[in-house]
């Protein structure tokens, strides 16, 4: 009586890691330690969760990052200790009609990379919890540069 057997499936192909640079490789023929990116290392620095792909249209780069609102910049602040600088920047919105509102940037010096931004847009008059926040109360006590 013949025996039914399973194919064997075909050998998978080596362990691939994703490191956070965004590069895939195979670690078991890698020659020499695989250096973290840019990226990886600033979202590091500024303690920002996922890889930050920058969009230009927010005038980022791989160095400036904007981040969803005031809080989530304080959090940076918190963690970092950095530089806060405000200036007041003009918008555009969907339809192009312009309008201004304040930049809040805090400033760090990561090692291995420089100066790294983070920033956010900040309007007083709707979101006014603001003013008890750390980062906008160094910015009100002269403690920020």
């Amino acid at each position: 009586m013949a025996t039914n057997t399973i194919p064997s499936s075909p050998q998978a192909p080596p362990q691939r890691r994703l490191i956070a640079a965004g590069i895939l490789t195979n670690r078991a023929t890698a020659s020499e330690p695989i250096a973290p990116s840019l990226r990886a290392l600033v979202r590091e620095a500024l303690g920002l969760a996922g890889l930050h792909v920058p969009r230009p249209e927010l005038d980022e780069t791989d160095t400036r990052i904007c981040v969803w609102s005031v809080r989530e910049l304080d959090d940076v602040h918190a963690r970092t200790n950095g530089t806060v600088t405000a200036r007041q920047v003009e918008r555009t919105t969907g339809d192009g009609s312009p309008y201004a509102v304040i930049e809040v940037t805090v400033t760090v010096d990561v090692p291995h990379v420089g100066p790294v931004e983070a920033f956010t847009d900040w309007e007083p008059a709707t979101e006014f919890h603001g003013f008890a926040l750390p980062v906008i109360r160094a910015l009100t006590t002269g403690a920020a540069r």
